[in-house]
């Protein structure tokens, strides 16, 4: 079961990315809505789920991502959340912290805390103090699906969130740095990416 599983049962579907480069963009790893995202953000933010993914069980997770798909699923969600966050502005809708607890809950009751905190870390780059986090921007996703396409079956709730979503990042002048490719609105994802970096990490999961 992934987590994409777990969006389509509650109605919701994560991915993003960005476009262009130039001097503005030096040290950024983006810019989104004239906001900088720097490298220095990513980076950290990979070391920490690096360092708690090495940290599990033998068995825990077949592979560690690599360095190069972590940066880019820790940018996506980065990026994502400036877009979710604009969308719910201007759809003038607030989600609490008590709402994001709720939610999170009851994905945990219906399929396992271990299991979503162990598949989040290990195909969504999210780490365990970023969870929340992820949480929201998926009932986010949910939130604004119900609200472009209220009347609608979920396949298409999710179809016309995905269009309002890419629509509105039109908008904001999503950049990426040239390594991470090229913001895709109509996917909601960055294409290309500089192949170079695609190596696979050396940190491995040690043994007990």
């Amino acid at each position: 079961m992934k987590i994409r599983s777990v969006a389509i049962v509650v109605g919701v579907a994560l991915c993003l990315s960005a476009c262009a480069s130039g001097p503005q963009l030096a040290g950024s790893a983006a810019i989104v809505d004239n906001k900088v995202i720097p490298q220095s953000l990513v980076t950290e933010k990979v070391n920490e789920v690096r360092a708690e993914l090495e940290q599990m069980p033998t068995g825990a997770v077949s592979q560690i991502p690599s360095l190069t798909l972590l940066s880019a699923m820790v940018l996506d969600h980065l990026v994502l959340e400036k877009i979710l966050d604009k969308a719910l502005q201007d759809q003038k809708v607030t989600i609490t912290d008590a709402q994001v607890e709720a939610f999170k809950q009851n994905v945990f009751a219906q399929y396992g805390e271990e299991t979503i905190r162990t598949q989040v870390m290990s195909q969504n780059g999210v780490s365990s103090k970023d969870l929340d986090k992820f949480m929201r921007m998926i009932l986010s996703e949910n939130v604004i699906a119900k609200l472009v396409a209220p009347n609608a079956a979920q396949a298409d709730q999710t179809t016309a969130m995905v269009k309002y979503l890419g629509d509105l990042s039109r908008t904001m002048n999503v950049q990426l740095s040239p390594r991470f490719g090229e913001w895709n609105p109509n996917k909601l994802q960055a294409d290309g990416g500089d192949i170079t970096l695609s190596q696979p990490a050396l940190a491995t999961i040690p043994q007990q």
